[in-house]
């Protein structure tokens, strides 16, 4: 069975966030003040991924004024960016998917304009063509032996 192509970086984005989350939860905690608070085990929802990029973005300039080893402060930058670029991608993803169902709910109303615009076309009568009888196809000949001699002079 196929997934839909909105679900997959939606997966993907989750299946990321999860492992973030545990990753972040084993790092010790960096030596100056406490960061602020990320809420990493409740799902990501559309109402709350500006809170959620606002926080992660805090928690990146805190980063820069705390003092601490290089080599931690460099794993949790590279986390927090991974978090951050998870985020966007979920908010493109949200954006894709509210997309597709407006198409979907649409696609109905669409149908039953083409079944009328097909039922408009049906009703219509078929187009007359003229019938060619015997004695005009003997009048095309004749004209047509005219011209055929007018060329051979």
């Amino acid at each position: 069975m196929a997934l839909p192509r909105f679900l997959v970086p939606l997966l993907l984005g989750g299946l990321l966030l999860l492992g973030c989350s545990q990753g972040w939860t084993q790092t010790p905690p960096l030596a100056s003040s406490p960061p602020p608070a990320l809420d990493l085990v409740d799902p990501v929802q559309p109402n709350t991924l500006a809170a959620r990029k606002a926080a992660v973005q805090a928690r990146l300039a805190s980063l820069g004024q705390q003092e601490a080893q290089k080599a931690e402060i460099e794993t949790t930058r590279a986390m927090l960016e991974q978090i951050l670029q998870v985020l966007h991608a979920l908010e493109e993803t949200w954006q894709q998917h509210a997309a597709y169902r407006d198409q979907v709910e649409r696609l109905p109303q669409r149908l039953q304009e083409l079944v009328e615009e097909r039922r408009t076309i049906e009703a219509q009568p078929p187009p007359r063509f003229p019938s060619i009888t015997e004695e005009l196809r003997n009048q095309y000949e004749a004209r047509l032996q005219a011209i055929r001699m007018k060329l051979r002079r």
